[in-house]
């Protein structure tokens, strides 16, 4: 267990919270659900530099772009990518090349553009001043271009700078997640760089329904194939993705060909990150894994969902997220607080021709309510306003952990690090397995 020690009658645990984390004592015998323990790589650049001069499935990154102009994608502030070791041992790689024009283009979505300090901070002002940095706007029709219809007929608009480029490398890291089973890999292209219509189709409250679409789950998830399908469409020469540890410290490499370097890299993680339970909680406590996945309510619904795994219906979560963003994306917030209840969010996003952006994480989130008490703790919401989103506040998620148990014989868990983790329920899986889901 990490950051964990027993006080008399109580396990005090320090939960990911912002950037120092909180410490909040929590019941004896509480179940501590978190990955398994990865030491970091010695040497971070000298490890990526391996990897890329020795990738899966293709060559290595500087013959794919010998002479060429290259488009290297990566995940904004709200991810917690090691960006600077990935570029330290890639730039130079392209440079000894012969790679022409450079351009870095941040992968936002639908999140706000990133500034010249959050650049700073995410790649240090040396590579900053160095190589251009473009903010992808998903909502700029002079920086998208429509590359085709995928399958289901969903229209695939994206950057043009990506396309422009005679070399792509995406790069990323791979974390459970609660729609698209696992991030990284070709979730840098969608929702990555891709035009707002093309995520809403993505996204969209018939695909978030599917029950495959869930946490570490890629077989048969309708998210995770169109994205897959997206990436093949536009085309990636290359891929750079990694594995952290709690201190976003680089635990694995997986470099190479798109498919088969991100298969690699989501084996690796769902060994450390399953965590089987052999029945739900009454009460559990959660995170968004701290800084940055935790600057806003809107990022930690991952958190919240992760929890939900194992929390029976009608039990309670505790979600401790900073939110030193608020609650997140305009539309997000809008749709929770416009609404009179969690089940009139779902009831409005299954309106034919209701569209609303974000409204996938509001719907995610409005399930959850409709089955689930759950309490926030965040410095930055208001009371009032967390009473707003349909969430109870608590200034002290022990006490009310405390408050909640009294007397009672309760299963109480907590994930200290939230979805850095995937708990699921033995018996659950065993019949999803026998029925082939």
């Amino acid at each position: 267990m990490q950051g964990e020690s027993w006080r008399g009658d109580f396990l005090q645990v320090n939960l990911a919270y912002g950037q120092r984390g909180l410490n909040v004592d929590l019941p004896e015998g509480t179940i501590i659900i978190e990955p398994k323990i990865q030491p970091a790589l010695s040497g971070q650049v000298e490890a990526v530099a391996r990897a890329i001069a020795n990738p899966v499935g293709t060559e290595p990154v500087g013959e794919l772009a010998r002479g060429k102009t290259v488009c290297i994608v990566t995940s904004d502030l709200t991810r917690p990518v090691p960006n600077r070791p990935i570029l330290e041992a890639l730039l130079p790689a392209l440079e000894e090349a012969g790679a022409r024009r450079i351009k870095i283009l941040i992968a936002t979505g639908l999140h706000r553009p990133n500034t010249r300090e959050e650049f700073c901070q995410m790649f240090g002002e040396d590579l900053v001043s160095k190589y251009e940095i473009i903010n992808h706007r998903a909502t700029s029709g002079e920086e998208l271009t429509l590359v085709g219809t995928l399958s289901d007929g969903t229209p695939l608009w994206v950057n043009r700078h990506y396309l422009e480029a005679e070399c792509k490398i995406l790069t990323g890291f791979i974390e459970p997640h609660f729609f698209a089973g696992f991030s990284g890999g070709r979730k840098a292209i969608l929702p990555g760089i891709v035009g707002e219509e093309t995520i809403r189709r993505n996204h969209s409250a018939h695909h978030l329904n599917n029950p495959l679409a869930t946490f570490g789950q890629l077989g048969g998830n309708p998210i995770h194939q169109q994205m897959l399908e997206g990436a093949q469409m536009v085309g990636v020469d290359f891929i750079i993705n990694v594995a952290t540890n709690r201190q976003h410290q680089i635990t694995g490499v997986f470099a190479g060909e798109l498919e088969a370097a991100h298969s690699r890299g989501v084996d690796f993680v769902r060994k450390n990150a399953m965590f089987p339970l052999d029945a739900p909680c009454d009460l559990v406590v959660t995170t968004n894994s701290g800084y940055p996945l935790d600057l806003n309510l809107y990022q930690a619904v991952k958190g919240l969902s992760a929890a939900a795994q194992v929390t029976k219906p009608g039990g309670t979560i505790i979600l401790v997220a900073q939110c030193r963003e608020g609650i997140g994306e305009g539309a997000f917030a809008e749709l929770l607080k416009g609404s009179k209840s969690p089940q009139e969010i779902l009831e409005q996003i299954a309106t034919p021709g209701f569209y609303r952006a974000d409204q996938w994480t509001a719907q995610i989130l409005a399930r959850i309510l409709t089955q689930m008490r759950v309490y926030l703790y965040s410095e930055f919401i208001p009371n009032h306003e967390i009473a707003q989103c349909h969430l109870l506040p608590t200034d002290d998620p022990g006490a009310t952990v405390a408050e909640i148990v009294g007397d009672k014989k309760m299963r109480i868990a907590v994930l200290p690090q939230g979805p850095m983790v995937i708990p699921y329920l033995t018996k659950e899986r065993e019949q999803n397995e026998t029925t082939g889901v």
